[in-house]
């Protein structure tokens, strides 16, 4: 029995497919992300940025030791708002319409 990876890649009906796992030199091909995904993908990595400037002092403060009860409280909104983000799963985004039926969450405001 053989297992690993193989650099493959080819193109069927206008669709990208790149490297695949094999057993038993049956070869498992995926298909590469399309443009629509990684437009989403750098949308969700600019709002994880901006979400990130917007309590990077509180985490300094809250790393020093230095934060306020109250602002420590007002963290958590801005931390949960970034688990969600990171758990949205983009994988299913293959053209316009799936972009635009994201349900991006809002950054909540101070």
């Amino acid at each position: 029995m053989m297992t690993g990876w193989r650099d493959c890649h080819f193109t069927a009906n206008g669709v990208d497919f790149f490297r695949g796992a094999f057993h038993d030199y049956q070869i498992i091909w995926h298909q590469r992300p399309g443009v629509q995904f990684w437009r989403a993908e750098v949308t969700r990595q600019k709002l994880l940025n901006d979400a990130d400037n917007a309590i990077k002092d509180w985490r300094t403060e809250l790393t020093l030791g230095i934060i306020s009860d109250e602002n420590k409280a007002a963290l958590i909104l801005p931390m949960n708002y970034i688990n969600v983000l990171k758990s949205l799963d983009l994988t299913g985004v293959s053209d316009e319409a799936t972009f635009t039926a994201i349900r991006w969450p809002s950054l909540p405001q101070e």
